[in-house]
């Protein structure tokens, strides 16, 4: 299992729109998405602005594909409300208790 982690920054007193963007139409275009198992969504208790957008996905190809074809709509999507472009980290699932899966072969 791979996951992407966006660091997203909201412009100021637009996060509420953004997760509510996020959930509304993010999360039901990536369920269309091969390879998307799972979204997360979180906001920071200290920065109000500051938002988490976690995506599990089966494969780093199927992750690599959705970015390569897909993340600039999502991006778009969410012109209006974001400050900035969102960082993106990557990383192999070495464990979790909500997938019920092992450490990955790349770990």
């Amino acid at each position: 299992m791979f996951t992407r982690v966006l660091e997203i920054t909201s412009k100021p007193g637009k996060a509420a729109e953004l997760t509510r963007t996020i959930e509304n139409k993010v999360i039901p275009f990536l369920k269309t998405q091969p390879g998307f198992m799972d979204g997360v969504t979180m906001f920071s208790d200290m920065n109000p602005n500051l938002i988490l957008a976690i995506s599990f996905w089966k494969s780093k190809d199927d992750a690599e594909r959705y970015h390569q074809e897909q993340y600039q709509l999502v991006t778009e999507a969410l012109s209006q409300v974001l400050e900035s472009a969102p960082t993106i980290h990557t990383f192999f699932v070495a464990n979790s208790t909500m997938h019920n899966i092992a450490a990955s072969k790349a770990a």
